[in-house]
């Protein structure tokens, strides 16, 4: 997976643990979103279930995945680069998609 960056796109994690897991022959235990460990970790922490919080992102494939892994509501704001239109074209769409974080705390305080 690529994550954006100022310069545009770079490998992210899982292509660079790719390279090192092929050369050790070692498989690497991934914790990073959109793996649900560290969201699972951070409930039991906090003392929190997960229908108590909402995962909040803008990139479909790292931070709404995250939620949805967990199963917990997902909140997509659209100032990232996953655009709203590509949220609506997936299978699992976000619970909640806002242009941003203002309008998402306005109308869920509604």
């Amino acid at each position: 997976m690529s994550i954006p960056k100022e310069r545009g796109f770079l490998p992210g994690n899982g292509a660079i643990t790719s390279v090192v897991s092929v050369s050790t022959g070692v498989s690497p235990q991934f914790i990073g979103k959109p793996e649900p460990i560290i969201m699972v970790k951070a409930l039991e922490i906090l003392g929190l279930d997960k229908s108590e919080v909402a995962m909040v992102g803008d990139l479909y494939d790292t931070d709404i995945m995250s939620g949805i892994n967990v199963g917990m509501d997902t909140i997509h704001v659209q100032t990232g680069v996953s655009t709203l239109e590509d949220v609506q074209n997936k299978n699992v769409p976000p619970t909640y998609s806002f242009k941003d974080l203002n309008e998402a705390i306005a109308e869920l305080e509604k």
